[in-house]
């Protein structure tokens, strides 16, 4: 029984100390884990720092023949809160990396991460009730921690662990729970706007993914099929009608089925006519009874958002004019009123190259 109790004693040093080291060797990763726990910024770049050197610290107390059992029962102690933080975070549907304990590079968490910490702390207990129990526990580097003083301090000890584990799990939702209430008021005051993300919420791949594109630039260049079942380009439209208002809806976007009803009864004040191309996806059928009182030929489908990140747009509905030679006349409009408000802006002349007087409502 001794030897298992000093290898086990070991093994959880080892555990630390190489959570430790890896956490040391990238300061920056450290964190910004730390802040994807929830850790306030202000804090994760010391927290960088001090959580490597806890653990190290944690390392030393297992191995050290002065305080074994103190440096096990604070092991059990973050052990437990990091496997608390993990199944918070997979709770809420976040997987954010992290140099977890034993991993030599950061990793995105999943419950095998909470399982894993829940075996060592498991295994720390079982060390701690040996060191406490076995009379040859010395040998795991000669535990002064025997009779009432000892056992006072280690439940003071484990109290302590407890604590600070309520206290982080608390801190964690409260600030989650801060986060979603953010979201969900963003949220409201899109839709008040009247203004949907494309294709749902945009991940941070999507974000990074779409062009900045600027006004005087050549359109990017597209193919895709129609409502009416052909295939068209970009050119195509531009070389049969002049300058195009490209507008992005999508099929399950309740403002842009209202921006398309009424885009049929404006009229520009100069009377100039207004060639727009809309931009859908889903299929034909969906697109054709949501858009019914638009010409099935001008109906463009594309596949999932590949021209939306062409041109950048990242809501719906958005529009911007693209002029007869084939260049950006404006930036991106989001929402029924800058679209409007776009769909009334000047064309100095179709072709020119110039840019409409205004960029975004």
């Amino acid at each position: 029984m001794d030897i298992l109790i000093v290898l086990g004693g070991w093994f959880l040093a080892g555990v630390f100390a190489l959570a430790a080291w890896s956490k040391l060797a990238e300061p920056d990763a450290t964190a910004q884990a730390l802040r994807s726990f929830g850790v306030p910024s202000t804090l994760a770049r010391s927290g960088a720092w001090l959580l490597p050197l806890l653990e190290f610290a944690v390392a030393l107390l297992v191995v050290l023949p002065w305080a074994p059992a103190l440096g096990i029962a604070l092991a059990a102690g973050l052990l437990a809160v990091f496997a608390a933080a993990m199944a918070v975070q997979l709770a809420q549907g976040n997987k954010p990396s992290c140099n977890c304990f034993g991993q030599t590079r950061s990793q995105p968490i999943s419950w095998a991460s909470v399982v894993r910490n829940g075996l060592l702390v498991a295994l720390a207990a079982w060390l701690l009730s040996s060191a406490l129990a076995v009379e040859g526990a010395a040998s795991l580097t000669g535990t002064l921690v025997s009779g009432g003083r000892g056992q006072v301090l280690l439940s003071t000890v484990l109290v302590l662990a407890v604590g600070l584990l309520g206290w982080l799990v608390l801190h964690l939702a409260r600030q989650q729970g801060r986060l979603l209430l953010k979201i969900d008021h963003l949220e409201l005051r899109l839709q008040a706007l009247g203004v949907e993300p494309a294709g749902g919420v945009p991940s941070l791949e999507t974000l990074m993914s779409n062009q900045v594109l600027h006004v005087g630039q050549a359109a990017p260049a597209f193919a895709a099929p129609t409502v009416a079942g052909n295939t068209r380009t970009l050119a195509d439209y531009v070389a049969q009608s002049g300058s195009q208002l490209l507008v992005f809806v999508g099929p399950q976007c309740a403002p842009c089925h209202e921006v398309m009803k009424e885009m049929a009864s404006w009229r520009r004040q100069d009377n100039e006519p207004v060639h727009w191309l809309t931009i859908s996806s889903g299929s034909a059928e969906s697109n054709r009874t949501i858009f019914n009182n638009l010409a099935p030929d001008r109906v463009v489908l594309q596949s999932g958002q590949d021209i939306n990140q062409l041109f950048g747009v990242i809501a719906t509905p958005s529009a911007l004019w693209v002029g007869a030679d084939g260049r950006i006349l404006s930036t991106v409009a989001v929402g029924r009123d800058a679209i409007r408000a776009l769909y009334d802006a000047p064309v100095l002349s179709h072709g020119d190259g110039h840019a409409l007087p205004l960029a975004s409502a």
